[in-house]
């Protein structure tokens, strides 16, 4: 998977998934009038880029590919350095404040949104968010996999958030059966080893 991110970026694009996918079960709900995309644009560039740009999918900081040489380095220091000066109200604005926690994201998502530097898109098992939705185990290929046909192999399992290193899972195997393992590299990869021997 990594080679598509370095394809990607050879281009001249900014390589990174959107948080996005048949899987995620954020798209399978209502979506909310004011959701945390469009509060931490808000928080950070003000309520019209809020509800213009917030909309949009989230791209994924925690894993992308892009060229030294690349504008978008330059944009996106400056978005962030601009949403770090804003003048937040009260004094714990910064506190546990998940706006300020994803600033660098949302500084990366107006770069392209707003500013239109070039990005190829890739699918979400380059990248894929847990926090959005379970993967499967393909018992045969020893794989964590996406949980819809064609149950493509993860590249990258992205455990963002509180207690999702530690936490376990219990995953549907295409086989009809289930497993339970956390997703960290090293206990995915003594799952499989595990399986092998059986």
């Amino acid at each position: 998977m990594l080679a598509l991110f370095i394809r990607g970026a050879a281009r001249g694009d900014l390589a990174i998934a959107p948080e996005i996918d048949r899987g995620y079960w954020t798209i399978h709900k209502r979506p909310k009038f004011w959701g945390q995309n469009q509060k931490a644009f808000a928080w950070a560039f003000g309520w019209r880029e809020g509800y213009r740009y917030g909309r949009n999918a989230i791209l994924n900081a925690g894993v992308f590919a892009l060229r030294s040489d690349a504008p978008h380095w330059r944009l996106w220091s400056e978005n962030y350095a601009h949403a770090l000066k804003r003048p937040h109200v009260g004094s714990r604005a910064y506190e546990g404040n998940i706006s300020f926690f994803l600033a660098d994201q949302t500084s990366l998502n107006r770069t392209v949104f707003a500013q239109g530097a070039p990005a190829t898109l890739l699918p979400a098992y380059c990248n894929w968010f847990c926090g959005k939705g379970t993967p499967m185990f393909d018992a045969e290929r020893n794989q964590v996999v996406e949980p819809h046909v064609p149950h493509r192999e993860l590249g990258i399992i992205h455990l963002a958030g509180a207690g999702m290193k530690e936490r376990v899972w219990k995953l549907k195997t295409l086989q009809g059966s289930a497993v339970e393992t956390r997703l960290t590299y090293s206990a995915v990869q003594t799952l499989a080893a595990a399986n092998s021997r059986s």
